[in-house]
């Protein structure tokens, strides 16, 4: 857009589509493990528990499959790093707390 029409162009854009949707944001979005962190906290629970339960794959193309706990409940999510893995499986426990 820029490219094709300039600056004022997207500020057009931005005023009229994104400027009243980021004006209703009071806080920046939270990751999945923070906030299955502070649903736990919240209530009273131990800490979530993440466990790598397989990683497989060559180096350059790993595949890590992750548990998270908390209090009993469970999930899993799968990805390419530790991190993502963790991420999913905090965003599918949430999902089955909501």
């Amino acid at each position: 857009m820029y490219l094709d029409g300039g600056l004022d162009a997207v500020r057009t854009v931005f005023a009229q589509f994104w400027r009243p949707l980021a004006e209703t944001l009071t806080s920046a979005p939270k990751d999945a493990k923070t906030a299955l962190q502070e649903w736990a906290q919240a209530r009273a629970m131990p800490l979530p528990e993440y466990k790598v339960l397989s990683s497989e794959g060559p180096a350059h193309a790993p595949d890590f499959i992750i548990e998270v706990a908390v209090n009993g409940k469970t999930a899993q999510g799968r990805g390419a790093n530790k991190r993502l893995a963790e991420r999913l499986a905090a965003e599918a426990l949430l999902k089955q707390l909501a």
